[in-house]
């Protein structure tokens, strides 16, 4: 390519850029007459013949200094939306998060419970076997008194049986004696 093509399809290149941007700015594209004339932003231009001989046609355009005003409405709202979009979100969010963090703690606290519970049955296991032992001693203490007294009531009655039969014998003698 030479110089010439290259500076060529650059200016093709850039005026189509430039037709693009205009024609996407504008409210007023592809408007008819009647809705251009009644539009406050808009203006009707006629028809006309450029220098090089090209017909242009009738069209509507955007006021000076109207398309960038309706441009920046357009961004103000677009950036107001995407706020309370956001907004929206970050509500969901948080109300996500905290129901999250109910089932969490509520969780949490199912296991706290259940483990108070657990040390709970532990500890009264605890106090019923020592309860159990204290119960048993006791009882084992009581039945050795109870066979301490009837092995001395036994023996009691051994020696009273004996006593009695000595004097038995001791009342024999003296009626021998006596006799």
């Amino acid at each position: 390519m030479n110089k010439f093509q290259t500076w060529i399809t650059l200016a093709a290149f850039v005026a189509t850029l430039g037709t693009t941007s205009l024609s996407a700015d504008s409210q007023c594209t592809d408007l008819s007459q009647s809705q251009c004339t009644r539009n406050d932003d808009c203006t009707w231009v006629n028809g006309y013949t450029r220098q090089d001989g090209v017909k242009v046609d009738s069209y509507c355009r955007a006021k000076p200094g109207k398309a960038m005003d309706n441009d920046r409405r357009d961004n103000r709202d677009r950036r107001e939306d995407k706020r309370k979009d956001d907004k929206k979100d970050n509500k969901k969010d948080d109300k996500r998060k905290n129901e999250d963090k109910r089932k969490d703690d509520k969780k949490d606290n199912k296991k706290d419970d259940k483990r108070e519970n657990e040390d709970k049955r532990k500890d009264d296991k605890k106090d019923n076997k020592k309860d159990d032992k204290r119960k048993n001693e006791d009882k084992r203490k009581d039945d050795k008194k109870d066979n301490k007294k009837d092995d001395k009531r036994k023996n009691d009655k051994k020696d009273n049986k004996k006593d009695t039969k000595k004097d038995k014998d001791k009342d024999k003698d003296k009626k021998k004696d006596n006799k």
